[in-house]
């Protein structure tokens, strides 16, 4: 399928649709080589193949993610405001653990959709986690405007 959507980009290179189609081909071909606990981070596995842990398996998973990555790149420069694509962008990120990029468009997210609790929340964590408490209590405070679990959720993160 990747290949019939590259010969349709040849076709039309400017297609948003075609563009989306071959990202969302790269990013499942990608996280079919990322390890599983990274993809569900809460689920609970009692074992996991020790390929997940091998360089091959890591070099894969980066190869179709940064090409899942460019794709959507291609996409924000055509609509520079779409949300799927900032929260793909976020997502790619997130799995490659790149945290200052994923806060960048999850902040552009958080302009499109400013009543958005859940990204309120996840904007929070990756603050603490960055070391950046003020933004993170910033988010506290939002949040707790608006809903106090999510804020008892988000505080819990404070370190």
């Amino acid at each position: 399928s990747i290949n019939l959507l590259l010969s349709l980009v040849k076709t039309d290179p400017t297609s948003l649709k075609v563009h989306a189609s071959l990202a969302t081909a790269y990013a499942k071909l990608s996280e079919l080589y990322l390890h599983p606990k990274k993809l569900t981070p809460r689920n609970v596995m009692t074992w996991i193949p020790q390929e997940y842990k091998s360089s091959f398996m890591e070099n894969a998973f980066l190869k179709y993610s940064n090409k899942a990555i460019e794709e959507l790149q291609i996409l924000q420069e055509l609509s520079p405001n779409d949300p799927w694509t900032l929260a793909q962008l976020a997502n790619q990120y997130r799995l490659q653990e790149k945290i200052e990029q994923e806060i960048t468009h999850c902040e552009k997210l958080l302009d499109l959709s400013p009543e958005n609790k859940d990204l309120m929340l996840q904007l929070g964590v990756l603050y603490f986690k960055k070391g950046q408490s003020g933004k993170g209590l910033k988010m506290y405070q939002r949040l707790l405007s608006n809903s106090s679990d999510k804020a008892r959720e988000l505080i819990a993160h404070y370190e």
